[in-house]
């Protein structure tokens, strides 16, 4: 890699979350031997010798409400980054290749994410993912910020940045809308379906690039695995399952939690299922 980049996550809990952060430090190592990687560990337990680890203990007061607590602080931390540019990952992502350079180019100064691998707008999310006692508040959601069935809705697993000052007010923005919501609304469980994936992808959907599903390939999550195949140099392509043949391109991240569920227990082909197992050392 030849432009300044930090790769960065945020952790707390269970000892599951450290090994799986663990894995995902040593893939990216293993691609990009000389990376800067940082981790911002709310338990200040990760410990790598690659790795800054960053004490975060005194950043969380309370927490009651898990997912909102930490799912903000991705935003948090990347307006943090000091480097030229960013790529944020979710502990349960391994990278597969390294591909940074294109995508930096492909963005500009924009922020570059993936179109969720099975509900690609906010209609589609809606449709399939919005349960009944929360469709109302999902909705009312919608019209606060303006979004409509067609807007893309972004996977917030994987995410990369150009640090400018844009960048560092929609991350700002993102923040801002998901805690006057939670404040809102008390954290009731039945509103936990607005996560931060829905501010990302709504506060300002023109600032967010869609890079496409190979970005954040995703073997198993909701009974719908992305699309995944080995061309005839040996390389894993990848794309969400709602895009055209011409969208495979090469892997970057694999995205599972093994924790909860397992990457080969879908109908891939036996090379795609080695790839899978040679890189989360199943």
């Amino acid at each position: 890699m030849k432009k300044d980049v930090t790769f960065f996550t945020v952790i707390g809990g269970a000892k599951h979350y450290r090994d799986a952060t663990t894995l995902s430090v040593n893939s990216i190592i293993k691609k990009i031997p000389e990376a800067k990687i940082r981790v911002f560990d709310f338990d200040n337990e990760f410990t790598h010798p690659n790795v800054e680890t960053v004490d975060c203990r005194g950043d969380i007061s309370e927490r009651k409400n898990v997912g909102y607590t930490y799912w903000r602080q991705k935003y948090c931390k990347a307006r943090e980054i000091d480097t030229d540019y960013g790529v944020y990952f979710d502990c349960d992502t391994v990278l597969i290749n390294d591909y940074f350079d294109d995508i930096f180019d492909q963005i500009g100064g924009k922020i570059g994410s993936a179109r969720h691998w099975w509900t690609p707008t906010f209609g589609n999310f809606k449709r399939q993912a919005v349960p009944q006692n929360a469709m109302e508040t999902f909705n009312e959601m919608m019209k606060e910020i303006d979004v409509k069935d067609n807007t893309s809705y972004y996977a917030g697993g994987v995410f990369v940045f150009k640090r400018n000052n844009k960048n560092m007010m929609f991350f700002s923005s993102v923040i801002d809308w998901y805690d006057a919501f939670n404040l809102s609304y008390d954290h009731r469980r039945e509103c936990d379906i607005v996560t931060d994936e829905f501010f990302f992808s709504g506060v300002c959907p023109e600032q967010v690039v869609d890079l496409g599903g190979s970005l954040n390939v995703c073997p198993k999550g909701n009974g719908i695995s992305t699309d995944l195949l080995v061309d005839s140099d040996g390389e894993l392509l990848g794309k969400n399952c709602f895009d055209s043949v011409e969208c495979y391109n090469p892997a970057i991240f694999i995205h599972c939690n093994l924790h909860k569920g397992d990457p080969l227990d879908n109908n891939y082909p036996e090379d795609v299922k080695q790839i899978i197992r040679d890189h989360y050392g199943l």
